[in-house]
């Protein structure tokens, strides 16, 4: 029987395999232009794409993680 521990070791590995798969979708997704051709494109899309840049950061922010552009020049 797994103790406490090893309960939360094999939790926290499950997620982070999941986040790792996440992440390979989300880059993918960007990869292709979130799946819009150029011609296409609306303000619709730029404001979808601004909103999912500010997910991103409240992300990392809550991760604790510094990007490149709050780096001192």
């Amino acid at each position: 029987m797994k103790n406490n521990k090893e309960c939360a070791l094999a939790a926290f590995i499950s997620h982070m395999d999941t986040a790792h798969n996440l992440l390979e979708e989300l880059r993918e997704y960007f990869n292709n232009h979130m799946d819009i051709s150029p011609e296409d494109v609306r303000w619709g899309h730029a404001g979808s794409a601004a909103h999912v840049i500010g997910q991103l950061q409240e992300i990392r922010q809550f991760l604790g993680l510094k990007g490149k552009a709050d780096d001192p020049a």
